[in-house]
């Protein structure tokens, strides 16, 4: 299984928030083709992807979807997962979510206690 670590605001800041460029500067990361000089060093970081390359090849769903999730799941805690394979987002670490607005998006899955990334839960 693959990992991709990754530093979600410097994604999102040379991506300017777009969600297409965020994809693709994730997937250039993960083949390891940055070409900017001084940017790979930069966007390393400690939020993860498990198996990224499915959920950022994914193009059945709304990208915004896409982007919702990576968003969520850069809010993870690589060390509950590395400790205790813990892949979802405890809900007691974020109260300020607005969990209708993630209800909808079927790459998720909102339980009472934690928000559930259905493309790692499969690993």
């Amino acid at each position: 299984m693959s990992t991709l670590f990754y530093n979600w605001k410097t994604v999102e800041s040379e991506s300017k928030g777009n969600p297409f460029n965020v994809v693709d500067l994730l997937i250039k990361l993960y083949n390891g083709r940055i070409l900017k000089y001084g940017l790979l060093s930069k966007l390393k970081g400690s939020s993860f992807l498990l198996n990224p390359i499915k959920i950022l090849s994914e193009k059945s769903v709304d990208i915004l979807f896409v982007y919702q999730y990576l968003i969520l799941a850069s809010q993870r805690d690589y060390s509950l997962y590395h400790l205790y394979g813990i892949k979802s987002l405890p809900l007691s670490y974020y109260p300020e979510i607005r969990l209708d607005s993630i209800k909808t998006n079927p790459l998720l899955e909102v339980t009472k206690t934690d928000i559930i990334f259905k493309y790692e839960e499969l690993i």
